[in-house]
């Protein structure tokens, strides 16, 4: 059988990590690269705010090519979509047949990614989708993945939970209120080690910083600086 070849959209943190691993156990598939969002001015990934050099990294570490796709400091719908438009005519260039991401059940996100992918003549696929969250921690857990909590929003989980590294204690810990894997924005991990690195990813922990977003308390997000230990 032909496998199709795949490209993952990547952040760094566990959910993407869980869906390679999905993706690399998938006889129909095989993964060609991970892709990423890059904000031009910070030059770090565009939502969990971590370094391109981290993302860099991990991708060595699994020894599958990275894609960049590169966003401006500041961007409307209109620029985003054009700029996705643009990249995703490149992954046709190479052959790309199937695009993943590792979304579990936002709705509204996985239309939208959806959208974006009309009339391509790319598949979407969602390896994790619908996966009872909870389960899918415990997974990564029991496979030995390792992550850290590099951000939290202020008013679910707070400052102690940055550093924290996902791990059986955590999982304990999370509130009720909270999504086990943070499905709803509560917190994002950088992924350390995988069953498919071929090392660990060394780290340097640096400060935290409180950052604010629409003057508005339940935005309000702390951030793990985090930078390479090499």
């Amino acid at each position: 059988m032909k496998r199709k070849k795949c490209c993952l959209f990547w952040s760094g943190g566990k959910d993407s990590a869980l869906a390679l691993e999905y993706l690399l156990r998938d006889e129909s598939i095989e993964v060609q690269c991970l892709a990423t969002t890059i904000n031009s001015e910070t030059n770090r990934v565009s939502m969990h705010g971590v370094r391109l050099e981290l993302i860099e990294k991990q991708a060595e570490l699994c020894g599958i090519k990275l894609e960049k796709m590169i966003l401006p400091g500041e961007v409307d719908n209109a620029i985003y979509e054009q700029v996705f438009s643009d990249f995703s005519e490149s992954l046709l260039t190479k052959g790309i047949e199937v695009v993943a991401f590792g979304d579990i059940f936002l709705q509204d996100l996985r239309d939208y990614r959806e959208k974006l992918f009309e009339g391509s003549g790319m598949e979407i696929y969602f390896p994790l989708w619908n996966k009872p969250t909870g389960e899918l921690l415990k997974e990564f857990i029991d496979k030995r993945f390792d992550a850290l909590v590099i951000c939290t929003n202020s008013q679910l989980l707070g400052k102690e939970f940055l550093g924290q590294h996902l791990n059986e204690t955590f999982r304990q810990r999370i509130p009720e209120n909270v999504d086990p894997c943070g499905e709803n924005g509560e917190y994002h991990s950088l992924v350390l080690n995988a069953p498919y690195f071929s090392n660990a990813l060394e780290i340097k922990k640096g400060r935290a910083v409180l950052k604010k977003y629409k003057n508005d308390p339940a935005y309000a997000f702390y951030f793990l600086e985090v930078k390479p230990a090499y």
